[in-house]
Protein backbone atom coordinates (compact mmCIF):
# COMPACT_ATOMS: atom_id res chain seq x y z
CA UNK A 1 0.00 0.00 0.00
CA UNK A 2 2.78 2.46 0.88
CA UNK A 3 4.46 1.84 -2.46
CA UNK A 4 1.22 2.58 -4.35
CA UNK A 5 0.82 5.82 -2.38
CA UNK A 6 4.32 6.90 -3.33
CA UNK A 7 5.42 7.03 0.31
CA UNK A 8 9.17 7.01 0.98
CA UNK A 9 10.96 6.50 4.29
CA UNK A 10 14.47 7.00 5.69
CA UNK A 11 13.95 4.16 8.18
CA UNK A 12 11.69 1.13 7.97
CA UNK A 13 10.95 -1.04 11.02
CA UNK A 14 9.00 -4.19 10.29
CA UNK A 15 7.81 -6.97 12.54
CA UNK A 16 5.73 -9.29 10.36
CA UNK A 17 3.47 -11.96 11.86
CA UNK A 18 4.40 -15.62 11.57
CA UNK A 19 1.03 -16.37 9.99
CA UNK A 20 -2.00 -14.38 8.93
CA UNK A 21 -4.69 -13.73 6.36
CA UNK A 22 -5.01 -10.76 4.02
CA UNK A 23 -8.19 -8.78 3.30
CA UNK A 24 -9.17 -11.19 0.50
CA UNK A 25 -8.36 -14.33 2.48
CA UNK A 26 -4.78 -14.63 1.19
CA UNK A 27 -2.57 -16.70 3.46
CA UNK A 28 0.60 -15.05 4.80
CA UNK A 29 3.43 -17.27 6.05
CA UNK A 30 6.58 -15.63 7.31
CA UNK A 31 9.27 -17.76 5.74
CA UNK A 32 7.48 -18.04 2.39
CA UNK A 33 6.47 -14.39 2.03
CA UNK A 34 9.30 -12.58 3.81
CA UNK A 35 11.52 -12.20 0.71
CA UNK A 36 8.76 -10.32 -1.15
CA UNK A 37 8.02 -8.15 1.89
CA UNK A 38 11.70 -7.31 2.28
CA UNK A 39 11.86 -6.30 -1.41
CA UNK A 40 8.83 -4.05 -0.88
CA UNK A 41 10.55 -2.44 2.11
CA UNK A 42 13.55 -1.63 -0.07
CA UNK A 43 11.27 -0.11 -2.70
CA UNK A 44 9.83 2.46 -0.28
CA UNK A 45 13.17 3.76 0.97
CA UNK A 46 14.28 7.30 0.19
CA UNK A 47 17.31 7.79 -2.09
CA UNK A 48 19.53 8.17 1.01
CA UNK A 49 18.01 5.79 3.58
CA UNK A 50 19.35 5.32 7.10
CA UNK A 51 18.24 1.84 8.18
CA UNK A 52 15.87 -1.10 7.90
CA UNK A 53 15.14 -3.22 10.98
CA UNK A 54 13.40 -6.61 10.91
CA UNK A 55 12.28 -8.70 13.87
CA UNK A 56 10.82 -12.19 13.51
CA UNK A 57 9.16 -13.93 16.43
CA UNK A 58 8.59 -17.20 14.61
CA UNK A 59 11.90 -18.88 15.19
CA UNK A 60 11.83 -21.68 12.65
CA UNK A 61 15.21 -20.78 11.19
CA UNK A 62 18.50 -19.46 12.45
CA UNK A 63 19.37 -15.79 12.25
CA UNK A 64 21.76 -16.73 9.44
CA UNK A 65 18.80 -17.19 7.06
CA UNK A 66 17.38 -13.76 7.88
CA UNK A 67 20.88 -12.25 7.70
CA UNK A 68 21.41 -13.69 4.20
CA UNK A 69 18.01 -12.38 3.08
CA UNK A 70 18.76 -8.86 4.33
CA UNK A 71 22.29 -8.95 2.87
CA UNK A 72 20.97 -10.00 -0.54
CA UNK A 73 18.06 -7.53 -0.49
CA UNK A 74 20.23 -4.52 0.36
CA UNK A 75 23.25 -5.49 -1.74
CA UNK A 76 24.57 -2.55 -3.70
CA UNK A 77 23.33 0.02 -1.19
CA UNK A 78 26.47 0.10 0.93
CA UNK A 79 26.09 -0.11 4.66
CA UNK A 80 26.22 -3.19 6.84
CA UNK A 81 23.86 -5.93 7.94
CA UNK A 82 23.86 -7.09 11.56
CA UNK A 83 21.74 -10.02 12.77
CA UNK A 84 21.20 -12.11 15.87
CA UNK A 85 18.77 -13.32 18.49
CA UNK A 86 16.89 -11.30 21.06
CA UNK A 87 16.88 -13.04 24.44
CA UNK A 88 15.49 -12.75 27.93
CA UNK A 89 17.82 -13.84 30.70
CA UNK A 90 16.19 -15.94 33.40
CA UNK A 91 16.75 -14.35 36.82
CA UNK A 92 17.14 -17.47 38.94
CA UNK A 93 19.25 -19.77 36.76
CA UNK A 94 20.61 -17.16 34.38
CA UNK A 95 19.63 -19.16 31.31
CA UNK A 96 19.16 -17.26 28.06
CA UNK A 97 15.68 -17.77 26.59
CA UNK A 98 15.46 -16.88 22.91
CA UNK A 99 12.43 -14.75 22.03
CA UNK A 100 13.02 -13.69 18.43
CA UNK A 101 15.43 -13.04 15.61
CA UNK A 102 16.51 -9.63 14.35
CA UNK A 103 18.36 -8.26 11.40
CA UNK A 104 19.14 -4.69 10.51
CA UNK A 105 20.70 -2.96 7.56
CA UNK A 106 22.35 0.34 8.48
CA UNK A 107 23.69 2.80 5.91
Amino acid sequence: REERRGSRYDIVLFDPPAYGRGPRGEVWQLFEDLPDLTDLCRSILTPKPLAVVLTAYSIRASFFAIHALMRDTFAGMGGTVESGELIIREKSAGRALSTSLFSRWVA
